[in-house]
């Protein structure tokens, strides 16, 4: 489903993870994933798509074939055509033009590939894009998809500061540090791991994959959003 302009105010006020995929002043492309639906934002449309409805959401690389086959084609005859002794500034300058349509086909582009009901749509992303950065919110998807329900996330802080990172409060409050969210629990001697339902969320979190993390938040955590916290060793 397409949604052009605005979202329906239920939908975006259910998103709790989002993925930017550009941002040029108020203009907001992103991947975002809400309680019901997966939204993508992508130039002037939005699609909407109801979590039920989807069958199968993968991600991979893949080359534009039409522009890599007639770059190539281009070239090809651009070449031959002056080996022939045909060497014009017209000759030149088409190979030029092969060469760079051809390189555009050759360079690998990100592509999400959403198979829905009676629908399938692929989305493709710059090519500044990599797979490990968006594939932490296409297994929060599939997820969903085979246990209908979300994965909960970990947030590790100083044991003795875990109140400094929660709030219990009807509006959110803004965290002084960042909050950084992982797929495991990884406790030590002097941090615990607040397990997290993050379709619970009072703000969304914001993926963006690195060693030790896969989002990062900008608010407390809303106590009714926490699933359990996982003390210290030896505590």
């Amino acid at each position: 489903m397409i949604i052009k302009n605005s979202l329906r105010p239920a939908i975006f006020t259910l998103v709790f993870a989002i993925y930017t995929l550009s941002k040029k002043g108020s203009n907001h492309q992103y991947l975002g994933i809400s309680t019901t639906h997966i939204i993508i934002k992508q130039r002037s449309n939005r699609y909407v798509y109801d979590l039920t409805s989807i069958q199968n959401i993968t991600i991979d690389l893949k080359k534009k074939l039409i522009p890599l086959i007639s770059g190539g084609i281009i070239s090809s005859l651009s070449l031959l055509a002056m080996v022939l002794d045909m060497m014009t500034f017209d000759t030149i300058a088409l190979l030029c033009a092969g060469l760079l349509i051809f390189y555009y086909g050759f360079t690998e582009y990100v592509v999400i590939d959403i198979n829905a009901a009676h629908v399938d749509k692929k989305f493709w992303l710059k090519s500044k894009h990599k797979i490990a950065d968006i594939q932490p919110m296409i297994n929060i998807v599939n997820y969903f998809l085979q246990h209908r329900h979300f994965p909960p996330l970990y947030v590790h802080v100083p044991y003795h500061a875990v109140p400094n990172y929660i709030h219990s409060g009807a509006q959110p409050v803004r965290s002084k540090e960042y909050l950084f969210f992982s797929l495991f629990s990884k406790v030590s001697t002097s941090v615990s791991a607040i397990m997290i339902d993050p379709a619970r969320l009072d703000q969304p979190i914001y993926f963006e994959s690195e060693a030790d993390h896969i989002a990062v938040g900008h608010y407390r955590i809303n106590q009714s959003a926490i699933i359990g916290i996982d003390q210290p060793i030896n505590s």
